[in-house]
């Protein structure tokens, strides 16, 4: 668990994870009474790849939700949804022949370019 305080030293929120075999499976938020605020759900491939990220309310209402896809064991994309399932936004990943991370390209949902970072 985490705990977040205020200047005051009074606990303000903490999370709660849980896990199952070493894999983080959901994160729970609580504010200071111990009431729910939201939570996170996190689901794994074969390979043991998170393949899907989704933020839900209190009342398990989708906030949005993360895709990522994978070739030959190396993430290539990360594609950001809305609960609607419209693609919101997405980076694609390109790596060196070392494997190393080369660059992160962001686009929006329709595919214009956002930003461009070289490693």
């Amino acid at each position: 668990s985490t705990f977040l305080r205020d200047a005051q030293g009074e606990l303000t929120e903490h999370t709660r994870r849980t896990y199952n075999n070493d894999l983080l499976t959901k994160v729970e938020r609580f504010d200071k009474n111990d009431s729910l605020i939201e939570y996170s759900v996190y689901e794994y491939n074969d390979s043991l790849q998170m393949i899907k990220h989704s933020v839900f309310d209190k009342d398990g209402n989708n906030i949005n939700y993360t895709v990522f896809e994978y070739s030959n064991n190396i993430l290539i994309y990360e594609k950001y949804y809305s609960p609607d399932d419209s693609l919101n936004n997405y980076n694609e990943y390109t790596y060196n022949d070392d494997g190393t991370k080369k660059s992160v390209i962001s686009y929006d949902g329709e595919g214009n370019l956002l930003s461009e970072n070289y490693f």
